[in-house]
Parts: structure tokens; C-alpha cells; sequence
């Protein structure tokens, strides 16, 4: 996978879980490579048809995080409970059951529930699981993450989003590079470092280096792609950005990934000097953002397109951008205060 050949990959996995069908090493592999390879739903019934899943808190975890992400009732939600309850298995090897359990509360809604599978998950923590709880505790006020936790080994990914949920912006992304090293593969630690660069840290160049450090294993990623444009388009190399958008896997869109693509466009117009082009993209995103309940997304493109609108001269842009900058606070468990807050400064300070 490191080096690209996905076939050979799939060949190697394959002959693996033909060999051990039923080891636990090996299943999660084959699942943390079917969901690289953006089969989801293979890796799912993999893990819900194999016999060893309902014995095994690691295969129990895996299929209730999975189906969490992919929005589905885990299968063995009730049996889960009863694991972790199980004096049979150590506080470790039930770690990364009760975050995942607690993930599901949370998406549920029910934040005092998914903090008391947190509790019982950092007993023994594995990295997995700190990395979950991190990520989580900004969303359910979760407070109990001591320092020391996370000094766990292979933990990067836990301290790059402790570093995120606290705003120490340089550090997310120094912090970052370490994760991608520990998971090579994985796209999230470019997206979050490089994203980062260009929105906070004001270097968009940078934010290009480390998204294109990932496109090697993840080609066509829309994240990706689009934040090299995002950033290309600020740099101020329109054509570019645009070219970037083109080389996107349509395939891999997602809802968020149209609406983030529309705004970049629209960023890139205007950044070419086409102010009508720019506009319909930018009420095109902010439209599909309403249409599909994301606010936050509707909050960033009234931002981003109100910024353009006032760097070209039209005031009006800076009535959007404060009306969105009021908006944003409303989302404290997310970075769009903040850049909210970066966006606000920067169109303040540029005349009209």
C-alpha cells in the first residue's frame, strides 16, 4: 500500500485471511485495508459474518466503530456491554470497546453516557482509543484525559488532536508528522496538518507540501486535492487550484467533500479575477450547505465568500463576514471560531 500497488496489496491481505480466517491480527488488518481501499461495506460484513467477532472485545470494537461511521446499530452493541463488564479480560484489551461504545453514545447524543465509556476506557488505554477519546472529549465536555496518558507509545495521533483541541496550531502540525510516519497511509494526518497551514498558520505553501505527502497512497483524494487548491488558490495561482479540482476521484465525493469543492472553486474565480463565476460557486455551496443541515459548512463559505467579496471592493463583504463571524461562535467544539477569527482580522485589515 506504501508504494502505491493496491493489486499486490489486495492479493497479500487476501492470501492472509485465507490462511488465518479467524486471528484477530489479521482481521483488522483486512478491515483497516478494505476501508483504505473505500470498501466499507465489505469490511463490515467481514467482521459480522466472521465467528470469532462476538467472543473478541478487539473485533467487537472494530465492527461497532465501523458501524458507527457508516451509521448503522451496531450488531453487537448488548454482547459489548457484557465484555467490558467481563472480569475475564484486563482493562487493556477492553479499551478500545468502551471508546467505541462511548463514540456510539456520542454520535447518539447522549454525552454523559459516552464520558462513562471514556472512563472505563482510559483504565488501560491503548493508542487506538486515547486517539478516540482526544478527538471526542471536546464534544462531550470530557475533561478526565490526564497528561501522562499521553505519553503512550505510538500516541502521536492522540497528541496531534489534543494539540488541535487546544489550538496550538504549529504544534498540530509538527505533531502531525509524526502521525503520518506511524500511519503512513492514512490521509487524516495530512488533511488536519495541512488544512491547518493554510486556514490558521497563514502558509498556504506549506498546506500544498503536506497534502501532496498524501496523495501517494490516497489518489484522488477529495480532502486532499482540495485543500492543495484551496491553498494554490491563495498563493494566487487560480488556474492551478483549478487544475488540482479536476484530478479529483469523483467516485470518492462525499456531501461535505461537493460543498468544500464548490467553495474552492468559487475561491479560485475570484482569486482569477471571475467575480460572477465566484459568486455562483460560493451561493452554490452555501445553498447545498443548507439543503444538507451543515451549518458549519454553510458558516465557512459565507466567511470565505464574503472575504472575496470585500477584497474586490464590494463593503457588502464585510457585513457577511461579521454576520458569519457571530454564526461561528455558536460551534466551540470545532476550529471554525477560530477561523472565523482569522478571517475576520485578515478582512479588517485590507481596504475596500
Amino acid at each position: 500500500m506504501l508504494l502505491g500497488h493496491v493489486k499486490s496489496a489486495s492479493d497479500a491481505i487476501r492470501v492472509a485471511h485465507g490462511l488465518a480466517p479467524y486471528d484477530r491480527f489479521v482481521l483488522r488488518s483486512f478491515v483497516r485495508f478494505l476501508l483504505h481501499s473505500r470498501k466499507p461495506d465489505e469490511a463490515l460484513h467481514l467482521l459480522r459474518s466472521n465467528p470469532k467477532t462476538p467472543t473478541d472485545p478487539w473485533l467487537v470494537a472494530s465492527e461497532t466503530a465501523l458501524s458507527s461511521v457508516l451509521d448503522k446499530s451496531p450488531k453487537f452493541l448488548k454482547l459489548g456491554h457484557k465484555l467490558i463488564q467481563d472480569a475475564n479480560y484486563s482493562p487493556f484489551h477492553t479499551s478500545e470497546l468502551a471508546s467505541a461504545l462511548g463514540s456510539f453514545e456520542m454520535f447518539a447524543g447522549n454525552n454523559r453516557a459516552a464520558n462513562k465509556m471514556f472512563r472505563l476506557a482510559l483504565r488501560n488505554p491503548n493508542d487506538n482509543a486515547l486517539a478516540q477519546i482526544v478527538w471526542s472529549s471536546k464534544r462531550t465536555g470530557f475533561t478526565e484525559i490526564e497528561e501522562n496518558a499521553l505519553a503512550l507509545p505510538n500516541a502521536a495521533e492522540a497528541v496531534a488532536l489534543d494539540h488541535h483541541n487546544n489550538g496550538r496550531w504549529s504544534d498540530v502540525v509538527l505533531q502531525s508528522k509524526a502521525w503520518a510516519e506511524e500511519e503512513s497511509f492514512s490521509s487524516r494526518p495530512h488533511l488536519l496538518a495541512s488544512g491547518v497551514s493554510a486556514s490558521l498558520l497563514k502558509d498556504p505553501q506549506m498546506g500544498i507540501e503536506i497534502a501532496e505527502a498524501g496523495l501517494p497512497t490516497n489518489p484522488g483524494h477529495p480532502g486532499l486535492l482540495n485543500n492543495i487548491a484551496f491553498s494554490q488558490a491563495l498563493l494566487g495561482r487560480p488556474d492551478e487550484a483549478l487544475i488540482s479540482i479536476e484530478k479529483v476521484d469523483r467516485k470518492l465525493v462525499s456531501a461535505t467533500d461537493a460543498i468544500c469543492l464548490l467553495a474552492t472553486i468559487g475561491l479560485a474565480y475570484f482569486r482569477g479575477g471571475n467575480i460572477a463565476e465566484g459568486t455562483r460557486h460560493y451561493e452554490a455551496a452555501i445553498d447545498a450547505a443548507r439543503r444538507a443541515a451543515k451549518p458549519t459548512l454553510q458558516t465557512l463559505a459565507r466567511l470565505y465568500f464574503g472575504r472575496e467579496l470585500y477584497l474586490k471592493g464590494d463593503s457588502r463583504g464585510l457585513v457577511l463576514v461579521q454576520d458569519a463571524h457571530e454564526s461561528a461562535q455558536k460551534f466551540k467544539t470545532t476550529t471554525i471560531p477560530a477561523v472565523a477569527d482569522a478571517v475576520l482580522s485578515e478582512t479588517a485589515k485590507s481596504p475596500a
